[in-house]
């Protein structure tokens, strides 16, 4: 991106676009349309450290609302933190052979934990925190595989649960199984699923129907078979809803309803054919969430019949992993949990504030950047999009008679990603990207050119903009304003630029129409354009904002001005006060912001103020400029968004565009905050020493009820305390204390909840852990006693002893040795005090030495410009800069950057040295020097490379920045004739070559920057070939690149001419 494409394209239609939104009815299904696209976030469970192996068959959660998956042959837990494998006790190693092969798992109403496995029941002992351990219970007769759970969701007078095997039925109960009940035609029947429902009714799905399992009168067993609509049907997974309504999956007919003693049918969505169901689960009263074999997730309104899906989507990581679907689970905070052929993911269902819809094009394997946004009508269920690929894409059904996609052909893609696209409110278009600005007629006509003759062709748009009778356009170059004419089509001979006669910043990023004023943000500042267009921009000072990029502008329902920064945060003030520097405050990162970037600002029907950024999206409340932050996790998946990429929809809806999706935002919707009100409990997940586990303690007198026993030669006690917050579990922060050792809390960090105590004493302490979620307060505190039991050598009377034996020896060795040390110490001060005086002295004289001498190397002494030893000892450290902004990291900046540099060779300068003398070229190259260092930014590097050879080295740029910044140096230096003393004056010309790192995008480390270096001066010749007074640079052409080419290429063998997936860019192409 070029500097002119950092500046926002925020496109500052105020008056128009209400117009435009709102003079029609507004459309009360927008929203709707955007909904049924709906694809959420998915987050995985698992962490770096581990990962599921195999599928999932089972899942629950505990009181302490911890996740339960029977994956591959293990049982594992799941606290958001760390997965932990349950075990069989006596199983000392750990070792998977050594667990028993886990099928299923599921919790009673009590909120204990039963597992089944191919031998047998087992129960689930959390006594050791860190080591879950399976208990088997007890079964008549030979053990069998148990595969299948089930227990009343509510408390009950008949808690008994049931077991399900491949033929036949175990009531389980708290004491135990106790009774095994065949199932009907065992044999070739067999069994598939298991449900208690909250009538206390016990079904059983097998491969011929449903059944109901009763009780007769004398407490024998009887099989009640339910009829089925359709033939004999498979029953692989039954669900109820909140209200009671029972719903059976089969393998062959899709869905099915038990109303009374009938089953009812429930259509599959038309067109598709009724898939395998094998798990299903209730997500609130009207959503049903279908899992089938093969073709992903249906969820199922059963009110309306309307079904949407959710599939595997390979461009997207956040999508569901598998198709396959083995189970799914509602915990009771309403999370939703799905687990598949590869491990397992969640969601939270009821999210519908912000949705998140995908943007796909012909190329599945493409990636996508909204760049700009659009109402395509006044209906709002329709947009047209600007995409970095540099085509117009329609998202919906647009009306007929416009055709912005297939206007802007193909021809304009190659100009860059569509950044400027929005209606003038009489039927008209803008549209832009880096090199074109277009306007668009009513209708299907071609575009036309909009740049006025004095701006040049390829002159780059940031804003525009229709006021008082005029579009004004703004950019790098200034404001410009283009009158109409009597039908409303711009007269470009007549613009005139309102900003090229000012002294003060030029170069506009951003506009906002209120009233009688045109609100200017600009590189470095904001201005005012009053109605009164003979009067000049007011410049207005705003405290802290000089430097700052403004990138966009909004007006809150308050009359409250807001400005959006690239590095600053938010900048606000009253509008009627805006012009009082003591009346505007700022909101960054330390207020709550979640970054220093804001991309784009737009207002919703409240009046509140939302916003978008490199992580996530944000509102700011119009009274009391309180913060909330969405990231990611919470719904905005299509971060990073892009800025000017924002828009509010007739409805009420706001768009922020982003990368490969847009995620709309329903302002009104009734949504928490959390997925339940009550914060979940911190939970104790790990303890041990440092030499055994600790032994837990009911009755010793000395260590009180409910405390951990540590052996006399522990020194060294680590406690995991976690809470389960599974969206947003990296925004948790932990704190703790020992009370008795240490009384003040300590703060963990962020995520950080392992807690190690060295050395520690004897005693009885007690252990405290509180968290706070997203800066909230502190909550859900944890206590746990501990007692660590003193060795003999730590016993009173020992300690006394020593003591004792400690002082005699101390004081005869003192007086001993006190005459001896007086004498020798006052010598002593003595001797260091003149040579710390000498020492100092000499110090000084060496270090102001040392000063001159550095700067005399790292300076050109003809030019005054760095020489090369300047760029070998800083270089290092911007090309990792530039890597981690292209390719991620902790300190990563908010948008990809890029190294440019710039070969820069003085034309026929052995003939300026023949012709004038030497004399003459010493200044010629002083001049060059002075004229480079006006092109490049104070950040950037100019050196003096040898000879006649500068380099330039671009800082923080972006590789489209090449050929701009390549022009302007050739143009510096042609542009004007050097003057020398006495009026004497001489035309100079210069050749430039360019190349960027990293070179090929997709082999980030494959050239250094000398490899670069090497490819700009290959690109400087070819320059001079082609006839001086001009450039060339190398890019990537999107070809591509073998390994074979990047080794020839590095070791000179080849030119870079030669290599397919490079492109020669020339001045004169």
């Amino acid at each position: 991106m070029t500097p002119a494409r950092f500046a926002a394209w925020t496109v500052a239609f105020a008056p128009v676009l209400s117009v435009l939104m709102f003079a029609a009815a507004p459309a009360a299904g927008a929203a709707t349309v955007w909904e049924a696209q709906h694809q959420p976030r998915l987050e995985r469970v698992g962490s770096a450290e581990a990962q599921l192996d195999g599928p999932v068959r089972a899942m629950t959660s505990d009181p302490d609302g911890r996740m339960w998956l029977a994956a591959g042959a293990d049982l594992w837990r799941w606290d958001s933190r760390q997965l932990t494998r349950a075990v069989l006790p006596g199983d000392a190693d750990d070792t998977p052979e050594q667990a028993p092969a886990i099928q299923t798992v599921a919790s009673d109403a009590a909120g204990g934990l039963w597992a089944g496995g191919v031998g047998g029941l087992y129960r689930l002992d959390n006594g050791d925190p860190g080591r879950p351990r399976l208990v088997p219970v007890p079964i008549p007769g030979a053990p069998p595989s148990v595969s299948l759970l089930a227990f009343p969701a509510l408390a009950a007078d008949d808690a008994t649960g049931l077991a399900g095997t491949v033929g036949e039925v175990l009531v389980v109960g708290a004491a135990g199984v106790q009774a095994r009940i065949p199932i009907p035609d065992a044999g070739p029947n067999r069994l598939h699923a298991l449900h208690v429902d909250r009538q206390g009714r016990r079904w059983v799905g097998t491969s011929f129907g449903l059944y109901e399992l009763r009780w007769r009168a004398d407490g024998g067993p009887q099989w009640r078979a339910q009829p089925l609509a359709g033939p004999r049907q498979r029953v692989a997974a039954i669900a109820e809803t909140a209200d009671g309504r029972l719903f059976i999956g089969t393998a062959i007919d899709g869905l099915q309803e038990i109303v009374g003693d009938r089953a009812r049918r429930h259509a599959w969505p038309a067109g598709e054919t009724p898939s395998r169901v094998y798990a299903m689960a209730a997500a609130g009263a009207s959503s049903l969430w279908v899992g089938t074999f093969g073709s992903g997730v249906w969820i199922y309104d059963p009110s309306s019949g309307q079904w949407r899906v959710l599939r595997h989507d390979r461009t997207r990581p956040d999508s569901l992993q598998d198709d396959n679907i083995w189970s799914l689970h509602r915990d009771a905070r309403g999370l939703l949990w799905i687990g598949h052929g590869v491990g397992a993911q969640y969601v939270d269902p009821a999210q519908r504030l912000l949705l998140h819809v995908p943007v796909r094009v012909e190329d599945a394997a493409s990636r996508l950047r909204v760049h700009s946004i659009a109402l395509a009508d006044g209906r709002g269920d329709a947009l047209w999009l600007g995409l970095g690929s540099g085509r117009v894409r329609a998202l919906g059904t647009p009306a007929a008679g416009v055709e912005l996609d297939r206007r802007w052909g193909r021809g304009d893609a190659s100009a860059g990603a569509v950044e400027l696209l929005a209606p003038t409110g009489d039927g008209r278009w803008f549209l832009g990207s880096d090199w074109l600005t277009r306007w668009a007629e009513p209708g299907t006509g071609p575009l036309r050119d909009l740049q006025p003759p004095p701006r040049g062709t390829a002159s780059y748009t940031s804003a525009a903009v229709a006021w008082q009778g005029a579009w004004w356009l703004a950019g790098p170059d200034g404001l410009w304003r283009v009158p109409l004419d009597a039908a409303g089509a711009p007269r470009l001979a007549e613009a005139r630029n309102v900003l090229g006669t000012t002294s003060g910043e030029r170069r506009v990023a951003s506009l906002l129409v209120h009233d009688d004023a045109l609100w200017v943000g600009t590189w470095s500042g904001l201005q005012r354009l009053d109605a009164a267009l003979d009067a000049a921009p007011e410049p207005i000072e705003v405290p802290g904002l000089a430097g700052h990029f403004v990138s966009a502008l909004a007006l809150d329902g308050r009359g409250r001005l807001w400005l959006a920064t690239s590095e600053g945060g938010l900048f606000h003030a009253r509008e009627a006060e805006a012009r009082t520097p003591s009346a505007w405050g700022r909101l960054g990162v330390t207020e709550g912001l979640p970054t220093r970037g804001v991309a784009a600002l737009v207002v919703d029907g409240e009046g509140r103020l939302w916003g978008s950024g490199t992580r996530g999206l944000f509102t700011v409340d119009p009274d009391t400029r309180a913060l909330r932050v969405f990231r990611p996790e919470d719904g905005a998946a299509a971060a990073p968004y892009l800025r000017r990429s924002a828009l509010r929809l007739p409805d009420g809806t706001l768009a922020f565009g982003g990368s490969d999706a847009i995620t709309f935002v329903r302002p009104g919707a009734a949504v928490p905050t959390a997925p339940t009100a009550s914060p979940p409990r911190l939970v104790l997940s790990g303890l041990r020493g440092d030499r055994e586990f600790p032994a837990r303690v009911d009755d010793a007198p000395e260590a009180g009820v409910g405390a951990w026993r540590f052996g006399a030669d522990t020194s060294r006690i680590e406690i995991d305390v976690v809470a389960p917050v599974f969206l947003g579990a990296d925004r948790v922060r932990y704190r703790h204390r020992l009370v008795g050792v240490d009384d003040r809390w300590i703060e963990g960090g962020v995520g950080h909840s392992s807690v190690a105590y060295s050395r520690v004493p004897p005693g009885r302490f007690r252990f405290d852990a509180e968290y706070a979620l997203d800066g909230g307060p502190w909550t859900g505190r944890l206590s746990l006693d501990l007692v660590r039991v003193p060795a003999w050598h730590e016993e009173p009377l020992f300690r006394w002893g020593l003591v004792a034996v400690g002082a005699l020896v101390l004081v005869v060795g003192w007086r001993l040795r006190s005459s001896v040390l007086r004498t020798r110490s006052a010598a002593l001060e003595r001797m260091v005090e003149a040579r710390t005086a000498a020492l100092a002295a000499a110090n000084a004289e060496l270090a102001q030495a040392h000063r001159a001498v550095e700067e005399a190397s790292l300076t050109d002494p003809l030019t005054g410009l760095h020489n090369r030893r300047f760029l070998w000892r800083h270089i290092d450290a911007d090309v990792a800069l530039a890597l981690r902004g292209r390719f991620g990291g902790e300190s990563a900046p908010r948008e990809p950057s890029d190294l440019l540099f710039f070969l820069v060779d003085v034309d026929h300068f052995k003939r300026i040295n023949d012709q004038h003398g030497h004399a003459v070229g010493d200044r010629v190259l002083i001049e060059m020097g002075q004229r480079l260092r006006g092109v490049f930014r104070e950040s950037d590097h100019v050196v003096r490379w040898g000879g006649e050879e500068f380099l330039g080295v671009a800082r923080g740029a972006h590789r489209e920045d090449g050929p701009r910044v390549a022009e302007r140096i050739r143009a510096a230096i042609a542009g004007a004739p050097f003057v020398f003393a006495g009026g004497y004056t001489l035309s100079v010309q210069c050749s430039v070559g360019f190349a960027a790192l990293p070179l090929v995008g997709a082999h980030r480390h494959a050239f250094g920057w000398e490899d670069t270096v090497a490819i700009a001066d290959e690109a400087l010749y070819e320059a001079k070939a082609a006839g001086r007074d001009g450039w060339a640079g190398f890019e990537e052409s999107g070809g591509p690149i073998g390994p074979q080419d990047l080794a020839a290429l590095r070791s000179r063998s080849i030119k870079a001419i030669a290599v397919p997936g490079l492109a020669l860019r020339r001045s004169r192409d």
